[in-house]
């Protein structure tokens, strides 16, 4: 599994040297318990404010190769404190952590609860109206069936066209 995080750096990319960066994975390493070999530096951004102050700031994204059963004690361990702890010795400063993630997140993790809550409420429903229209069709066609294909009713007419001998039966249908 992969923590990864974004820690902001109080010096200037020029400052960030390649002893400084192997410091600062060696200090990470320490914070989270894992091995240097598991961490690892994904990109160095200037962070720019708008007034463009004195003070220069990096942002390190950083990530953390670790197991799946321990993704979240290492992704709970990697905070500003945690890490201004391990970097004390190398004059590195830690001033914020953000993106701090191992795997799903609680925030993601009821994402997808709510989503199958809504698909099965959905799918229910939907059902529910079906049946409930397929009933309805079946009881008001019930009757017109039942008189559609049963045998005509007597009919007591004198009308022309009709055959009084066979009440109800039109005059062709009269036998010969």
């Amino acid at each position: 599994s992969v923590v990864t995080f974004t820690a902001t750096l109080a010096m200037s990319r020029a400052e960030f040297t390649a002893d400084k960066q192997d410091a600062y994975v060696a200090g990470v390493a320490q914070a989270l318990s894992v091995a240097p070999s598991r961490v690892a530096i994904a990109s160095i951004t200037d962070q720019s404010t708008r007034r463009q102050l004195l003070a220069a700031s990096i942002a390190v994204s950083t990530i953390a190769t670790v197991p799946k059963d321990k993704a979240a004690g290492v992704a709970a361990a990697a905070t500003a404190e945690n890490l201004n702890r391990a970097l004390a010795s190398s004059g590195i400063s830690v001033g914020a952590v953000s993106s701090s993630s191992g795997g799903l997140g609680t925030a993601g993790l009821a994402g997808i609860v709510a989503g199958v809550v809504v698909l099965l409420v959905a799918a229910g429903s939907g059902a529910y109206w079906w049946h409930r229209s397929r009933r309805a069709y079946q009881e008001q066609f019930a009757d017109l069936e039942l008189t559609a294909f049963s045998a005509p009713r007597a009919q007591e007419t004198s009308a022309p066209g009709f055959n009084t001998a066979t009440p109800g039966a039109p005059q062709w249908l009269k036998p010969a």
